[in-house]
């Protein structure tokens, strides 16, 4: 991975736009790092990391893909996996899960100034953000599939369905009553995914 080292007197170091201008990392050398840690960590391959994500982020963007993605009607929502904003909110959570990941094996990979709008991010370090953060989410008690990819692919094809539901959507503590209409906007995706991408 690229050494970091940041400008002075840089408020904004870490956004997008220093990214690309100051060249300070390459997302992607972050993004490769985590990926290869969770394949290894689960035993599973990079592909089977990178197609759970890819259907995930199918669904939360509506099936647009797109990065700079902004939940409807001003909703809190964003990016490939609609992280949301606010104080205490998934986005911060994320981010300080990041923070901790690298506060050991790289100090100043840890300190970098990463927006809590993670549509302003680059599309390798929303997926390397995507999967710290699962990482570090906890089990729910009485649920067949645990907090992570490995656990999802041992259920077969509710699997993913189990794991949305429980460690990445935020309404199932907000708005439990909600979960069978999510879920059949899930499967929905799935099948919208399937055939578009020939599964």
């Amino acid at each position: 991975m690229q050494q970091i080292y940041p400008p002075a007197n840089c408020p904004a170091c870490g956004s997008i736009l220093e990214w690309e201008k100051d060249q300070l990392f390459d997302p992607l050398d972050v993004y490769n790092e985590i990926l290869e840690s969770y394949a290894n960590k689960y035993e599973l391959t990079s592909d089977e990391v990178e197609e759970y994500m890819k259907r995930i982020a199918f669904h939360e963007t509506d099936w647009t893909e797109d990065p700079s993605m902004h939940q409807y009607e001003g909703g809190p929502g964003r990016g490939l996996f609609q992280f949301e904003i606010g104080k205490g909110k998934g986005a911060e959570v994320a981010i300080q899960r990041f923070r901790n990941f690298y506060k050991d094996n790289n100090p100043t990979l840890s300190r970098i100034n990463i927006p809590s709008d993670f549509s302003l991010v680059p599309e390798d370090m929303q997926k390397a953000l995507f999967l710290i953060n699962l990482m570090k989410v906890e089990n729910r008690e009485g649920q067949d599939v645990k907090a992570n990819l490995a656990s999802a692919k041992s259920k077969g094809t509710s699997g993913l369905e189990d794991l949305w539901i429980n460690y990445h959507w935020a309404g199932w503590k907000e708005d439990p009553a909600s979960e069978p209409s999510r879920r059949q906007d899930f499967q929905r995706s799935m099948l919208e995914y399937n055939r578009r991408y020939n599964k």
